[in-house]
């Protein structure tokens, strides 16, 4: 079972941030979408995932992610009223995964969004 991912953000994330998050992260990283263009995927130099993210979603009012995300209604905390975006991506449980990681956590930085990593710590 892969670290399950979680943004919410005032915008979507696009591809170009996650290239810039990733390029932050690892250099040598290389995109790929996949799904039919609704997820990307960055690979490590071995071409094994780091990381695979989901195109955005528009939420019509951001307490839906409290529906996305019941356990964690603390961790949410107040939420402006207004349209947000639900990103969701997945990292492997290796190290390869804590790249991953790293990378949606230097996402959420880079875009004030909220990030919750469901790791099991």
């Amino acid at each position: 079972m892969p670290r399950e991912i979680y943004l919410l953000s005032a915008d979507p994330i696009t591809v170009a941030q996650v290239a810039v998050a990733g390029v932050e992260i690892d250099p040598d990283l290389v995109l790929r979408g996949i799904a039919n263009g609704n997820a990307t995927q960055l690979l490590d130099a071995e071409d094994e995932a780091v990381l695979t993210i989901e195109n955005s979603r528009k939420l019509a009012d951001p307490a839906d992610a409290l529906t996305l995300l019941p356990q964690q209604p603390r961790r949410l905390g107040a939420l402006e009223p207004g349209e947000c975006w639900w990103t969701q991506a997945v990292a492997p449980w290796s190290r390869r995964g804590t790249i991953g990681t790293r990378i949606t956590t230097r996402l959420a930085e880079l875009l004030n969004a909220r990030l919750w990593i469901e790791d099991g710590q």
